[in-house]
This record gives structure tokens, C-alpha cells and sequence, in this order.
């Protein structure tokens, strides 16, 4: 009997049937030519993956997750402007080593010398060789005013210059510091006395507001370094670098913080991200170019290529 003649193939098997002639086809060619697929694969990988050097990125977080049309943006865009944003804070906490009482007027000279020094002269080295103190990477409250601190010594009026807290004896500072409140806030391990006054003190807290670099506007993936805030975070490492740990000249142990904001780390995080998300891509590429001729593939008889 004759065979009746094969049914008619659809649009779909067509294309399959094409797409699965020119994998094969690929595949034999990988075979055959495996190193020039590999050079191949990452020229074209590099060649469409050039526009990521000159890419950006936006560290604000409110631009990337918040509608710009929204009041609230309007609102945070004002602020921005008429008011700069909000400062970082790098702080330290203080004890006496030998556990005594932070109100002893020692232990009082001991940390003001302290404070003097990262409020003045504490300085770091930024990339560009210049010499970063607080007063240049300081919040103001106007320009040209002086830099905002917060902390115990400021809050119970005694941050003043050494020689004048050197000249009160212990029972004046006593009688003084028993019935200010400031103790109780800015002191930890506050013990009191039966009639409510303050006798000792385990530690003291130090508050320095940094004031934020500028808005930038997007960044760029690879270089375009904002030297305002290289400069402010080499004083934040050298801060930290000086301050923490015992000092033993003051009899202090200290402890600190130089808060990092978030939009600084989101900028790590994609600066750092860039060249390993490029080298995924290519060799995600190259290994799909050299895969697709690592099966060998079958033939039905009278049918096309399958993979």
C-alpha cells in the first residue's frame, strides 16, 4: 500500500525545527573551534558591556524609592535646601580605667583634654595630602559659626579651658554637679547618694556633629571620587584610629563611633559590586557559548536535528 505522505508541519515545528538546525550547527562549530569561541564570546561580552564604565548611580535613597511627584519628596527637597542634610555623628564614651568616678576633677581634666584635642587638633591626612581637622568637616549652625558638640561637660558648664577646672577643688565641683541634672542624661552608671544627689559616674559621652558633603547628584561607577567626603571620612577613620581603647596618660578607657550614613554604604556596595557583576556577565556568556557544543546531538531517521 503506499505510504500516505507526512502531514504538514505547522509554523511552530517549522521554527523549532530552524532554531534547533542552527543550534546544531553552533554546536559542531564549538566543537571544532572551541578557543575562538571563547575569544569571540568575551569580545562581544566586552563590547556590550563597555557602557558600564560610563555608568551611575544614585545613592539618595529617597530618589530611588520614593515618587518625585509626592508631596513628601517636595517636601524633603525643600528641607535639603533651605537647611543642608542632616549631619553624621561621631561620638566616644569614656571611663576611668581604674574605676573610678568620671565627676572626680582628674578624671573631668583628663577627659577635657581629650575632647580638646579631637575638637581641635585631631587631624588626618585626606587623599590629596591635605590636613583635615574637625573644624573643616564640622556641622555650623550659620556659616562661619562654631561647630556643633554635645556632650556631658558642655551640658554641665564646665567645658571650659583646663586652667579654670584645675582651679576648683573636688568639694566645689561635688556640691556643683550633685544637683545638676545634666549628670543623669549625659553620664551612665549614675549612683546616687540616699538624700537623691548624684556621687558617681561610671562614664561620660562626647557627641560631634559632621556636617554631610553636598548633593553630588549621581555618581559614576568607577572613579569621580567626591574629595568633600574622602576628606570627611579620613577624619572619621583617624578619629576612631586615636580615640579608641586605653589611654593610659589619661587613665581613660574609650569606646567610639563614627556613624557611616547609608547612602555612603549603598555607594559601597555597587562601587564594589561593578567589576564582579562585569565578570559574572562574561563569564556567563563564554560558558553558554562553549556549552551548547558539549552534547552531541541526535538525528532521527528522516527527521531534523534535535538537541
Amino acid at each position: 500500500a503506499p505510504v500516505p505522505p507526512p502531514p504538514p508541519m505547522s509554523c511552530r515545528a517549522r521554527v523549532r525545527d530552524a532554531m534547533h538546525s542552527v543550534f546544531a550547527a553552533l554546536g559542531r562549530l564549538v566543537v571544532r573551534r572551541p578557543y575562538l569561541i571563547m575569544v569571540l564570546s568575551v569580545a562581544c561580552a566586552l563590547g556590550c558591556g563597555a557602557g558600564l564604565f560610563a555608568g551611575t548611580w544614585e545613592t539618595h535613597l529617597e530618589r530611588l524609592y520614593v515618587p518625585r511627584q509626592s508631596e513628601s519628596y517636595r517636601a524633603l527637597e525643600r528641607q535639603q535646601a533651605l537647611f543642608g542634610r542632616a549631619p553624621r555623628v561621631a561620638e566616644f564614651l569614656a571611663t576611668a580605667t581604674d574605676g573610678s568616678s568620671m565627676l572626680l576633677k582628674r578624671n573631668l581634666l583628663a577627659v577635657l583634654d581629650l575632647h580638646t584635642h579631637v575638637a581641635t587638633s585631631l587631624a588626618a591626612a585626606s587623599e590629596n595630602g591635605t590636613e583635615v581637622t574637625f573644624p573643616d568637616v564640622c556641622e555650623r549652625a550659620y556659616e562661619g559659626g562654631p561647630c556643633l558638640v554635645d556632650n556631658a561637660l558642655e551640658r554641665l558648664g564646665l567645658a571650659k579651658e583646663a586652667s579654670w577646672l584645675a582651679d576648683l577643688d573636688q568639694e566645689t565641683i561635688d556640691a556643683f554637679l550633685s544637683e545638676n541634672e545634666a549628670v543623669r542624661e549625659y553620664a551612665g552608671h549614675v549612683r546616687e547618694t540616699p538624700g537623691g544627689a548624684v556621687e558617681y559616674a561610671g562614664s561620660l559621652r562626647f557627641f560631634y556633629f559632621v556636617s554631610q558633603p553636598g548633593d553630588p547628584g549621581p555618581r559614576p561607577l568607577f572613579g569621580g571620587e567626591d574629595e568633600a567626603l574622602a576628606a570627611l571620612e579620613a577624619w572619621e577613620a583617624q578619629f576612631l584610629e586615636e580615640v579608641v581603647g586605653d589611654q593610659p596618660a589619661l587613665n581613660l578607657t574609650v569606646r567610639a563611633i563614627a556613624a557611616r550614613s547609608l547612602d555612603d554604604e549603598v555607594a559601597r556596595n555597587v562601587e564594589g559590586s561593578a567589576p564582579f557583576m562585569a565578570v559574572s556577565l562574561v563569564s556567563i556568556l563564554v560558558y553558554l557559548a562553549v556549552s551548547i557544543g558539549g552534547g552531541a546531538p541526535g538525528r532521527p531517521p528522516g527527521g531534523t536535528w534535535r538537541s
